[in-house]
């Protein structure tokens, strides 16, 4: 789950090690937005979801949630934010996805540029 944080009542968490998370990203994104709470468990959708911000270069921490563990030990306040909180909840990845980026990088990306890649036109 991808969050940016505004909530300053909520415990401060200690990154994972560099280690864990894939690329060795620990939070070093020196680019534009607030600090971004990465909660992270070592699954396939989990391991998609820690590649973005690094890759963006967006600030962010990553905050090790045990999805075993069971309901009990998920915080109230993840637990509110996903009706299902044993799977992580990337609830702020639209909102990076959208934000504008260079249109050079957008064509890249998503545009004509993607295509000729491909090997379509």
């Amino acid at each position: 789950m991808i969050e940016v944080q505004n909530n300053e009542s909520r415990p401060k968490a200690r990154s994972a090690p560099s280690s864990k998370i894939p690329g060795g990203a620990q939070g070093r994104g020196e680019a534009r937005g607030a600090m971004i709470d990465l909660h992270y468990a070592p699954t396939p959708n989990g391991w998609k979801i820690s590649i973005m911000p690094e890759e963006l270069g967006l600030p962010h921490r990553v905050i090790p949630v045990n999805i075993r563990a069971g309901e009990p030990n998920v915080k109230r306040w993840y637990a509110e934010v996903r009706a299902r909180p044993k799977v992580q909840a990337g609830l702020a990845i639209g909102k990076f996805v959208k934000e504008p980026f260079d249109e050079e990088a957008r064509r890249n990306m998503f545009g004509q540029r993607a295509k000729e890649l491909a090997g379509r036109k």
